[in-house]
């Protein structure tokens, strides 16, 4: 093993005493020298052909780093005043092309662990519960997330995109905490202003809130890769553990519905041609026409997002193809 438990240990402390974060051991990645760690966040944050805006001059490396990774160097440089060397902001804005990528600071494992955003999250739970809705917290908005960025990993999607996908994912039911109608706008606008506040870049923070603006089944549509994504990471979470009523004697049609789910499972077929949810349901407890009653509209809204990418959307209940 190249590192001990204690250099992580060393490593979290200094970023949850420095910056406040909690970050978890296994996105702490070692580098064996800063041209490493630059050459890693240059394909993970960037394609070939960008440019990459640096002030000059500047350590030799840094260029050859750049360059010897298929990017351009677009240098501003520094100006001295008062015997002081500081950015020069306005070239710096004359020399921003549509090539130049400004890199964000804004991750799916910052968003999940903002002590702001999990508050609007738990509060717009409580706000369903209230009026008797299945469960919408954090289980529900990570599997969102987590199936969201497999549609568009699995679709070789870059990285970034990826990335988005799961932040719209963890974002996409915040809109709750205001009013469950037109909680998908709601929510869009709030997205905004968390991720702005943060200087995410325009072109993320518009992806962001396009896919949560997008995904209520009232108004939906797959406008891109992300919402398409998330409309079916959303609406194909159906499950027993959803469901808060414990009186099965009280149980309405959503709350038979989901807890008649013993195990639901959203991949690709093996082909890729098809993305599939595979439902077991206990139909002594709900039948199959009941499941349809109520999730039709959210699986033919899955049907018409799968078709953004070319594919096919399937279901089997028990072992039988439904849809």
């Amino acid at each position: 093993e190249l590192l001990s438990e204690d250099y992580y240990k060393a490593v979290q402390y200094w970023l949850k005493k420095r910056h406040g974060c909690e970050i978890p051991e296994g996105q702490i990645v070692y580098c064996a020298n800063m041209m490493s760690g630059l050459s890693i966040i240059l394909q993970e944050y960037t394609e070939e052909q960008d440019e990459v805006m640096m002030n000059v001059p500047t350590y030799g490396n840094f260029y050859h780093t750049i360059e010897g990774c298929g990017r351009a160097v677009n240098g501003s440089k520094l100006r001295e005043v008062n015997g002081r060397f500081t950015f020069d902001l306005e070239d710096m804005e004359r020399k921003v092309t549509n090539r130049t990528k400004m890199a964000s600071h804004v991750t799916y494992a910052y968003i999940r662990q903002n002590p702001d955003i999990r508050e609007y999250i738990r509060r717009a739970d409580m706000s369903l519960a209230a009026i008797g809705y299945t469960e919408h917290s954090f289980a529900h908005v990570e599997k969102a997330a987590h199936n969201a960025a497999m549609i568009l990993e699995t679709l070789n999607y870059p990285p970034r995109q990826v990335e988005l996908a799961k932040i719209a994912g963890f974002l996409h039911d915040i809109g709750n905490v205001i009013n469950r109608n037109d909680h998908a706008q709601s929510g869009a606008v709030m997205a905004f202003r968390l991720l702005d506040r943060l200087e995410m870049p325009v072109d993320e923070i518009c992806s962001i809130i396009s896919a949560i603006g997008n995904h209520d089944e009232g108004t939906a549509q797959p406008v891109d890769a992300i919402s398409a994504a998330l409309i079916i990471a959303d609406k194909t979470d159906v499950r027993r553990s959803r469901v808060r009523n414990t009186d099965f004697m009280t149980f309405d049609i959503h709350d038979r519905v989901n807890y008649a789910v013993e195990y639901s499972n959203l991949h690709f077929s093996e082909d890729k041609k098809s993305l599939v949810l595979d439902l077991t349901i206990d139909t002594e407890i709900s039948s199959v026409l009941e499941y349809f009653e109520i999730f039709m509209e959210r699986m033919l809204l899955s049907k018409r997002a799968a078709l953004f990418f070319d594919k096919k959307f399937k279901m089997y209940i028990n072992g039988s193809s439904i849809l």
